[in-house]
């Protein structure tokens, strides 16, 4: 089934070796999921991307509407309703 999103090969700074890579390493394959990954974790994707991370995430960025970014915000800000098990413990006690 094909991402929901704007595919990364329609934009001009990738070229076949990088969108292999990013699909392999990371399962990005969208201008969405680069973006959203830069910003949360932006030292590990310049760790796989090398100097051009910030570049190439700069230049995603560019290619979706302030529409998008705006659901793209939104999203982040979301919490996720259900527990991990790696919840911090709740206030006053040292443990569960």
């Amino acid at each position: 089934m094909p991402k929901i999103g704007h595919p990364l090969r329609g934009i001009p700074e990738f070229d076949a070796s990088l969108l292999a890579r990013l699909r392999d390493e990371l399962s990005v394959t969208t201008a969405e999921e680069l973006v959203g990954l830069w910003r949360a974790v932006p030292q590990s994707v310049g760790s796989i991307l090398g100097k051009r991370a910030g570049e190439l995430a700069d230049a995603a960025q560019r290619f979706l509407s302030p529409q998008d970014m705006e659901k793209l915000a939104q999203s982040e800000q979301s919490e996720y309703p259900f527990q991990t098990g790696h919840e911090a413990p709740p206030f006053g006690k040292s443990t569960f």
